[in-house]
């Protein structure tokens, strides 16, 4: 009684229409900036102590959260140019895995990767070279030796350590004429792959893979001279927003992919937060997808128009 008849005069249809159209061409223009996620700070209440928590982490963290580089079926053996196409060590090719991620660490802002990767392989390289003297050690037998300052070579009561102990007549694993284009063999390789991932770190050598790699390389299976999956760490780039999250993961993922295609190797990215964000990455094409299925279900059965109405409002 009081509206309709005001909506029935033709000047203010016009303005409605007007206003209507307005809108709808603002909203069009302006959802391009719409970001996925949602802001962890808006769902907590302006109280909760964990608002000052992500305000400390925006302002002082000054790096992200892990970042693994898995690689799958890595090829160890001689006749193979897996481990050059990994390595950035001398004689590694120079678009290496690890060469390429140490060039994406230069290009934060646009990789979100903080640093080059620690390698596993790098310092199983090093570790092995006979210039190491204190890291890969035989016996005469042929089994493991520590390093001098490590048990049985050395107790926590003995100084100095190593000289006449048990140790004494321990040598290096290879000489050079031993490698193949300094490179372990395929059985140097198998062999000597376990020592060097239970070797712990020590001032006699630093390269002992114990406490960094124990868990870098699934070794069921590997003496078939294929490592099943092995990772490289790095860590991203302080992540502050939800689209930092989500755009992280999206570079993370063109990187692998990039490699993959160029090492024909299969490489895949991960962090612990992947889970949570990779539904944003297709969020818009499954709505718009949704959007256009529903409008043309309406289309096709415009006559039952209370069932379809109320799909459409579902979907948008």
């Amino acid at each position: 009684e009081v509206h309709a008849p005001i909506l029935g005069l033709w000047g203010v249809k016009m303005v409605v229409v007007s206003v209507f159209l307005a809108f709808t061409v603002a909203s069009i223009a302006l959802s391009t900036r719409i970001e996925a996620g949602l802001e962890q700070q808006i769902v907590l209440p302006r109280d909760s102590y964990l608002q000052g928590y992500f305000d400390n982490t925006t302002e002082y963290l000054r790096v992200g959260p892990p970042l693994y580089f898995v690689v799958k079926d890595y090829n160890y053996s001689s006749e193979s140019r897996h481990t050059n196409q990994l390595c950035s060590i001398s004689q590694c090719d120079s678009n290496s895995l690890l060469n390429e991620i140490s060039r994406a660490s230069s290009i934060p802002e646009l990789s979100y990767i903080a640093k080059p990767a620690a390698s596993w392989l790098d310092d199983f390289l090093v570790w092995t070279s006979p210039e190491a003297f204190g890291c890969c050690r035989k016996f005469v037998n042929g089994t493991y030796c520590p390093p001098d300052d490590q048990p049985p070579c050395c107790s926590p009561d003995e100084e100095p350590c190593g000289v006449n102990g048990v140790c004494k007549d321990c040598t290096t694993c290879f000489r050079h004429s031993d490698l193949v284009n300094n490179r372990p063999s395929t059985e140097q390789f198998r062999e000597k792959l376990p020592w060097f991932l239970n070797a712990l770190p020590s001032a006699d050598c630093a390269k002992g893979g114990h406490g960094a790699y124990s868990t870098s390389v699934d070794l069921n299976g590997y003496e078939s001279g294929i490592i099943q999956a092995s990772e490289f760490r790095t860590f991203h780039t302080p992540l502050n927003k939800q689209g930092d999250y989500v755009n992280s993961l999206r570079a993370a993922r063109e990187f692998s992919s990039r490699m993959s295609d160029t090492l024909k190797i299969n490489i895949f990215p991960y962090s612990v937060f992947y889970i949570f964000f990779e539904q944003y990455l297709d969020i818009w094409r499954v709505a718009l997808i949704n959007i256009a299925v529903a409008l043309g279900q309406y289309s096709k059965h415009h006559k039952d128009n209370s069932i379809i109405s109320k799909l459409v409002l579902f979907y948008i």
